[in-house]
């Protein structure tokens, strides 16, 4: 008895960026994603991208803008913090769950030490305080935080 192992990909499983831009015909962007943050399809899902901050990233054809932002409205929304009524506990935990745990410390040293105090966190603070330069990082932390 031979046994075949095949490797399919398990239906629900998780794409990267680089699949899913294959999926839509645009290989060519991976680049400009990932370089920008925007590098888990799971934290794409929300209404963080928009036009402008995909021309910001350099992916100057508005066709392949329009795609890219068509095919961002099929993935599942990413949902923000309590959503299901469970709150993480800590600032650790929080980033850990959007996969961003490397921030932890920068959240921390700015005195960023609960979840209460993220309530009212802007985009600017996260730039000039946090120093979080990569716009597509800045998004899903916006999109976990959900309309505070």
């Amino acid at each position: 008895m031979h046994h075949h192992h095949h490797h399919l990909v398990p239906r629900g499983s998780v794409q990267t960026v680089g699949q899913w831009l294959e999926s839509i015909g645009l290989p060519q962007y991976e680049n400009h994603l990932m370089a920008n943050g925007f590098d888990n399809v799971q934290a794409m899902g929300s209404n963080v991208m928009e036009d402008q901050d995909l021309l910001e990233i350099g992916i100057l054809n508005s066709g392949h803008r329009q795609r890219i932002l068509q095919a961002i409205q099929l993935l599942p929304k990413m949902r923000p913090i309590g959503h299901d009524g469970a709150h993480p506990t800590s600032v650790a935990e929080w980033l850990d769950s959007i996969e961003l745990g490397d921030y932890t410390k920068a959240f921390l040293i700015n005195g960023y030490t609960s979840m209460d105090l993220l309530k009212k966190i802007a985009e600017v603070e996260l730039i000039n305080v946090l120093k979080i330069n990569l716009i597509g990082h800045r998004k899903r932390i916006l999109a976990s935080l959900g309309d505070r």
